[in-house]
């Protein structure tokens, strides 16, 4: 499991007293995001950020590194890939 990295400068919160469709208001503090920024790199084209709840029911930032796993070219496993021979019947 990666370390969490948590989104300094992003402060997200419930809205209160707002219409219906706002879900969730975000708060940037400017410096402080931006040296957050400062340690992603140019091959970081997404960066995703997931808003979770502490146990004690505050929201924070989370950056999610999730990658997906590259599924192997070549099936070396000497299994044949042809639909009609996979059938089970």
């Amino acid at each position: 499991m990666d370390d969490k990295q948590f989104v300094n400068g992003m402060f997200p919160s419930r809205p209160e007293n707002a219409p219906d469709f706002i879900k969730m208001k975000i708060s940037l503090k400017r410096d402080e995001f931006l040296e957050f920024m400062r340690t992603t790199t140019k091959e970081d084209v997404w960066i995703n950020i997931d808003i979770k709840e502490s146990k004690a029911g505050k929201l924070y930032a989370e950056r999610n590194t999730w990658k997906p796993i590259p599924k192997e070219e070549n099936n070396s496993g000497g299994s044949n890939n042809n639909d009609e021979e996979n059938i089970p019947f």
